[in-house]
């Protein structure tokens, strides 16, 4: 959003860290605020995303839970310093780390914070590219469970935008995107892409990175 630094004052931050508080994420444990998500980027986001970094974690008040902040849906995802520093080693489905040279950090510190760059470092997008093919071009068509009875993870449609603004970075060797890239982005954001609309462009990054 272009006036994501307008919308997201002080005021607005001080209302999260009540609404936060109000559900049991407690204000002494909050390190850091990020923005984070389709807000940084798009005129339409539809929401606002904030990366929260924690001391502490309060899971039944973490899970789930949205507020509506001057008249914006707000989500929070919630990680120590440790876990975000070291998500790249864990189990987790990472694909948003594209983003995190781009967040706004509206409270706190980003002292310590890593900032994970997929167009300096080609090992870590290659593990990204290989979500994007796992759980979105190549995908099962419905879910189903894997061994052990669990039900195995699929990006919905509309992670596509995700998926180009990560390939536009790889293909520009910049973190910035043109014009027209952006209104790519947006268009699969809204849905009026499809992922077979950009099958060619995830098939060359493969070539690419060497990942076929």
């Amino acid at each position: 959003m272009r006036n994501i630094g307008e919308i997201v004052d002080k005021n607005f931050v001080a209302t999260l860290l009540d609404e936060m508080q109000r559900i049991g994420v407690e204000r002494k444990s909050v390190r850091a605020i990020f923005i984070e998500g389709s807000a940084l980027y798009l005129d339409h986001p539809g929401d606002i995303d904030f990366k929260v970094i924690v001391a502490w974690h309060n899971p039944k008040a973490e899970i789930g839970k949205a507020f509506r902040i001057k008249g914006y849906k707000v989500e929070c995802t919630y990680y120590t310093l440790d876990e975000w520093n070291s998500v790249d080693k864990s189990r987790r489905i990472f694909y948003y780390i594209t983003e995190s040279p781009d967040m706004i950090l509206v409270c706190g510190t980003d002292d310590g914070f890593k900032r994970y760059d997929v167009v300096k470092d080609r090992d870590l997008a290659r593990k990204v590219l290989g979500f994007y093919d796992r759980y979105l071009f190549n995908a099962p068509p419905e879910r189903v469970r894997a061994r052990g009875g669990e039900e195995e993870y699929r990006m919905p449609q509309k992670r596509l935008w995700n998926f180009l603004l990560f390939a536009y970075k790889i293909m520009n060797g910049s973190l910035g995107l043109t014009a027209e890239q952006m209104r790519e982005v947006q268009a699969a954001h809204d849905l009026k892409t499809s992922i077979e609309d950009h099958r060619a462009l995830f098939e060359s990054l493969q070539k690419e990175m060497g990942e076929t």
